[in-house]
């Protein structure tokens, strides 16, 4: 005999749930219900933008960061060993 898979996830919610039947009584049940019917599920999928990030270089050592929107209003930061202002790199949206 073959049962469908809501069948069988039928089933096994009554066993979970234990209402005090027997599995012989459940699988009555389920088999008394049919097949369920739907359609075939159609989701989109969620582009992804890859841009690269604006980020701030360091001229003197070297050293990156990756900027946030919310502060780059800001402009770019202070390098954190040499103490000079950093130069901007990428689309900061100026």
């Amino acid at each position: 005999m073959c049962r469908s898979a809501f069948v069988n996830r039928y089933l096994l919610e009554l066993e979970v749930l234990d209402y005090g039947r027997s599995p012989l009584e459940l699988e009555a049940i389920a088999l008394s219900l049919g097949h369920y019917p739907h359609a075939k599920l159609n989701v989109p999928r969620r582009v992804v933008s890859y841009s690269p990030r604006p980020r701030a270089k360091c001229e003197e050592c070297g050293f990156t960061v990756p900027m946030l929107k919310a502060f780059m209003h800001y402009g770019p930061p202070i390098c954190p060993k040499d103490r000079v202002e950093m130069v901007a790199v990428g689309d900061w949206g100026e």
